[in-house]
């Protein structure tokens, strides 16, 4: 669909007709964040008291962006309980609900890991993970850093063997991640996880450079919440599991390789234009917030009332780095797609640098995930070293059948598959500039945009 050019609203004029309807809150006025309160560090662990989750928006903001969709401690209407203490207390726990407790974020502000529990079968249902851990948690467990590294160091008697069968698969986000970790949960001994968000809470912290995120980042404690994510998927020991991540998260890879040296890592990625197409239909699904996007009101939004700013070093590094590479008039007039292709290109430019030195055991392309479904599977378990087999052309192409993110998220492919052209949500107007900001990354201006080392079919 053809537009003409627009005429962009500028900032003095969206705040007249906004001002009508609500008064934003003036910067200065703000709370604190959450971090910046002074609180006590507990030593112990020991269960919460939750009474419920809070309504719909009226969640504490304790974590990036304040996204409902993101796992925080905000999500329950909590308070301490009486604490138990010591580290044996806390094995013994987890030696008796081994399948059940699993980590579901951290409590920075407390030097806390938040652990949920819940049935395993419940667990293992849904897309993501972190959605069932949220609305089917039984019990709310809070553990130190430090405590719930030693926890599993005597559980495990300190071996990291068990990370030899372990898969971290980071991506670009909308660009089949979730099918891919679907697709490799099929093939033998194979159980994948798809989103513990604890991991995108510790790369914003990490990001935002938070007081304490050394002890995030210690290999111990990624070690500790690693086992037991690996241990609820493989209860025996002797299993693969594929844990996939949220785009972000890439950020965290080297960092999570160091810790655990044995494990396998994955990258999957997408041409530009269909990701932020992509981006752009889970946004803007409807009439009112594609016409926010023509009048270039999400760009006021984005930029001058969200309070983002704070969260650009964990959403888009190359954003917040601001070096003179990114002209800011261009991703600003673009708004959300502006943002959404620094977010882009601030992940491919992180794959792009780890695998300079062949980082990533395999890199893939979606565009050949969704043509060589069992072969792209088979070869990524043969990069791995795992056995390959036990996946067919039936059980993939039932995965591929299954709208990945539902209804209002389906897939390029399958727009494909109706006839569909071009970009159904990037404008004509929108493509050429969008196509102008990446060109201004030295390694990302061509139309292939090709890793180093990604798989051929």
């Amino acid at each position: 669909q053809q537009h003409p050019p627009r005429q962009l609203i500028n900032v003095e004029t969206m705040g007249k007709l906004f001002s009508k309807q609500s008064k934003p809150v003036p910067t200065d006025s703000k709370p604190p964040a959450p971090q910046d309160d002074p609180v006590a560090i507990p030593t112990g662990w020991g269960e919460l008291d939750i009474s419920g989750t809070p309504p719909r928006g009226k969640r504490k903001a304790d974590g990036p962006l304040d996204d409902e969709s993101l796992a925080t401690l905000g999500d329950f209407v909590w308070k301490d309980g009486e604490s138990r203490g010591t580290t044996a207390e806390l094995c013994a726990l987890l030696k008796e609900h081994a399948q059940e407790i699993t980590p579901y974020c951290v409590d920075h502000i407390r030097r806390r890991v938040i652990l949920v529990r819940a049935s395993a079968e419940v667990l293992s249902q849904g897309t993501f993970i972190y959605q069932q851990q949220r609305q089917n948690a039984t019990q709310v467990y809070a553990v130190p850093y430090a405590m719930m590294a030693e926890a599993v160091e005597q559980l495990t008697d300190g071996s990291t063997e068990w990370s030899a069968n372990l898969m971290f698969l980071h991506s670009t986000g909308r660009c089949g991640s979730t099918l891919l970790c679907r697709l490799l949960g099929k093939a033998r001994d194979v159980v994948s996880i798809s989103e513990p968000d604890i991991f995108s809470y510790i790369t914003w912290v990490a990001a935002t450079k938070k007081d304490g995120v050394d002890q995030v980042l210690d290999p111990k404690f990624l070690n500790a919440i690693s086992w037991m994510l690996y241990r609820f998927g493989s209860p025996s020991g002797d299993g693969v599991v594929c844990i996939k991540l949220r785009s972000q998260v890439v950020e965290l890879a080297d960092t999570l390789k160091k810790a655990l040296p044995q494990s396998k890592t994955l990258f999957l990625y997408r041409e530009p234009i269909d990701t932020i197409d992509s981006f752009c239909m889970a946004f803007f699904s409807d009439f009112v917030k594609r016409q926010l996007r023509w009048w270039n009101i999400d760009s006021w939004f984005i930029y001058k009332q969200s309070g983002w700013d704070k969260d650009f070093p964990y959403l888009a590094p190359l954003l917040a780095a601001q070096d003179g590479r990114f002209p800011e008039a261009l991703y600003r007039k673009l708004g959300f797609v502006g943002l959404i292709t620094m977010i882009w290109l601030s992940n491919m430019d992180t794959a792009l640098r780890l695998q300079r030195t062949n980082f990533f055991d395999a890199c893939v392309r979606y565009e050949d995930l969704c043509t060589h479904r069992v072969k792209v599977a088979d070869s990524i378990m043969e990069k791995c070293k795992f056995p390959v087999g036990g996946l067919d052309s039936s059980a993939a192409d039932a995965v591929f059948d299954e709208d990945a993110h539902g209804a209002a998220a389906e897939t390029r492919s399958r727009r494909r598959e109706r006839g569909a052209g071009g970009p159904m949500y990037i404008t004509a107007h929108d493509e050429p500039l969008v196509r102008q900001l990446i060109k201004c990354h030295e390694q990302l201006d061509t139309a292939a945009n090709i890793l180093p080392g990604t798989l051929t079919f």
